[in-house]
């Protein structure tokens, strides 16, 4: 079955005595809708005067607890999607249908913030081959006749940042015979998890931004859209048992499933990318060096990884709109790692444009200087100093001339923006690649990736057009 059902009752906070009957379902790729037999008010009222007012079905749900077959449910900001039956701005619906952002199976939140959650284990597409454990090996004898294969144990990888713990788990499924009609297989299984624990409890929506900022990690590293497999979090509240006709009781940990629709639908079942041609793995830059370093770089350059990886996860049907979305990536990124550098110290600059205005009393003209007069890098300066932020070379793989590069970025993305045209650029698919090209190479450098690495990724996972 591709989706879950929870059949239940369902109640706002503080409105525990008034339960509807009602259904939520979670799709495979993490839709999540409710249908209510019955249902909550949707309508706001909005008084416009003393005598009138308006009212809609606007009302948000920002949190919804359940109790079902798989036990306590939150759901998290859910609006309507329909309703039907009863009177608007007086009474309940019979029929409710709302969409919620995320589900949370197995414990009730007191409210969508609460941080009620001491650790994580994350899942991730292509983790465990960027990990490249060694716990597994095979042998053949030399002349065939016998095949061995080995699963150990593997030491865990650790890292810390900013108060947050995070491990490199390993489980290993040890061997087991599957018996089909026309064979017998004997089969063994390792998979990495990520254990992410924080210094104080956390909410879940902090627990979204480590998965967030993993996915992109791992898309960046394999050079393919990568997501996340399935996430669980520990409550810091666990259930108390107690034995049948005894007092003996035992504390057990709760553990709570996270469902939300994502980007990128995840394909675990598929091939992952040959271990040759990840862009680097954790045997060239250390999961330590790599988590410490990426988790505060994607902080600082959230914005322009947000559209980056965006990108990746669900690329645009246009060019045109692909090409300004990469030229918005390529600025932003630049402010985000050197900031806006200037060509003047502020002082100096206030001098200058105090004495531009003081040459002129036409009113029009010391608008326009008052406005247009910035002290800051052009488009062109930032992409140029971006293209510096490899080793020397390295965008030379790419384009023979960043000067040329840089103005037919600038030239399209000023065309693309203001009047919806290229502006007779002669290859933009071409310049497209090339620049993400450029922001994959600085994202790496920022990271910490060796060069001869980059370099060797540049053979194998960049597609690039024949240069100019």
């Amino acid at each position: 079955m591709d989706f879950k059902e929870l059949h239940g009752t369902w109640w706002l906070p503080g409105e525990e005595n008034e339960p509807q009957h009602g259904t939520a379902t979670i799709t495979a790729n993490g839709v999540v809708a409710l249908t209510l037999i019955g249902g909550f008010d949707p309508s706001v009222r909005r008084q416009i005067d003393e005598s009138f007012a308006t009212i809609s079905m606007d009302r948000l749900f920002p949190l919804v607890l359940g109790e079902t077959q798989r036990g306590k449910v939150s759901l998290v900001n859910l609006q309507t999607l329909s309703a039907s039956g009863g009177s608007l701005g007086h009474s309940r619906p019979t029929l409710h249908r709302l969409h919620a952002q995320t589900a949370l199976i197995g414990a009730h939140l007191c409210d969508a913030d609460e941080p009620a959650f001491s650790r994580a284990e994350m899942r991730f597409e292509q983790f465990t081959d960027w990990l490249q454990p060694v716990n597994m090996t095979g042998k053949v004898h030399v002349d065939g006749s016998t095949s061995t294969a080995e699963i150990t144990s593997a030491e865990p990888k650790l890292a810390e940042f900013d108060g947050w713990r995070f491990e490199a788990a390993v489980e290993n499924r040890h061997f087991h015979y599957l018996h089909r009609r026309d064979s017998i297989s004997l089969t063994g299984d390792v998979t990495a998890a990520l254990v992410a624990t924080p210094q104080a409890p956390a909410s879940y929506s902090e627990f979204n931004t480590i998965i967030q900022s993993m996915s992109d990690l791992m898309t960046l590293a394999s050079g393919k859209p990568s997501g996340l497999i399935s996430v669980k979090l520990l409550h810091t509240q666990p259930n108390r048992f107690r034995f049948p006709r005894s007092d003996e009781q035992i504390d057990r940990d709760v553990w709570v499933t996270l469902h939300a629709q994502r980007i990128h639908e995840v394909r675990p079942e598929e091939s992952a990318v040959p271990a040759a041609d990840f862009r680097f793995t954790s045997q060239d830059l250390s999961f330590k060096e790599t988590i410490e370093t990426w988790i505060p770089l994607r902080a600082k350059t959230q914005a322009a990884c947000n559209v980056f990886f965006g990108l990746e996860y669900d690329p645009p049907a246009f060019l045109e709109m692909h090409m300004l979305q990469v030229a918005i990536v390529a600025e932003t990124l630049h402010a985000s790692l050197r900031g806006s550098a200037t060509d003047f110290p502020a002082s100096d600059f206030r001098l200058l444009k105090e004495a531009l205005l003081a040459a002129t009393t036409d009113e029009r003209q010391r608008a326009w200087v008052n406005e247009k007069l910035r002290n800051g890098p052009s488009f062109r300066q930032r992409l140029l100093e971006l293209a510096s932020i490899p080793a020397s070379g390295t965008v030379s793989a790419f384009t023979e001339d960043r000067d040329d590069w840089a103005k037919r970025l600038v030239n399209v993305r000023n065309g693309l923006a203001h009047a919806g045209t290229a502006r007779g650029e002669r290859d933009m698919f071409a310049l497209m690649l090339i620049t993400t090209a450029i922001l994959n190479t600085v994202l790496l450098t920022e990271l910490g990736v060796p060069h001869d690495v980059i370099e060797r990724a540049l053979t194998r996972n960049f597609y690039l057009p024949p240069k100019d």
